[in-house]
């Protein structure tokens, strides 16, 4: 085999691949924004698109508030992320129900002192759907989000790097949350 074989066959393929990614991406519907904003797809702006019955769906979503720190930062993040920072609706059509919970790894140990160097923050979240009306649990998902630790040798400034690893993890967990949740009204729109 040739080395113009070869260099004509990636050629190919690279084509190839090219041409199924373009052939693809009218099969693309965006979660949050216009179907109107694709090239060539039927939906106009407004009203009338099925993310802007996601959009108006997921604004009508309540949640439980959860305790503690990470809670309170999940929480505020939620309320930002359902309604734009707008509060939390009057009169919701489902509850969002969330557990928290949390795990530490130790990334790199300095064996000379001891000392963590790196470490990773794992937070997992179990959350449920309950139609109010009805009472009734409609959807069931978990989420996670992972923050990494650079940990130094002032007590201090590594406490702060553990906080501020939380925070980032909280708020990656209520925007992973927020989307599956999304995700599912806009299967309930289409079926």
């Amino acid at each position: 085999m040739s080395s113009g074989e070869i260099s004509r066959r990636s050629v190919l393929r690279s084509l190839a691949l090219i041409g199924a990614g373009v052939g693809l991406t009218g099969c693309l519907t965006p979660v949050y924004g216009d179907r109107g904003v694709l090239a060539g797809s039927s939906g106009g702006p407004g009203a009338g698109t099925p993310n802007a019955t996601t959009q108006a769906k997921l604004a009508n979503v309540d949640f439980t508030p959860v305790g503690g720190r990470l809670g309170v930062i999940f929480t505020n993040e939620m309320i930002y992320l359902l309604s734009g920072g707008a509060g939390r609706p009057a009169n919701p059509t489902h509850v969002v129900s969330v557990g928290i919970s949390g795990d530490s790894v130790w990334q790199l140990l300095n064996t000379g002192s001891g000392a963590v160097v790196a470490q990773s923050l794992t937070l997992i979240g179990n959350f449920t759907v309950t139609d109010k009306e009805k009472k009734t649990i409609v959807h069931r998902g978990s989420a996670f989000a992972t923050s990494s630790i650079a940990r130094g040798t002032q007590r201090l400034a590594a406490e702060r790097a553990i906080l501020d690893a939380q925070e980032r993890a909280a708020k990656n967990l209520a925007e992973l949350v927020v989307l599956q949740v999304a995700t599912w009204l806009a299967q309930q729109n289409q079926a």
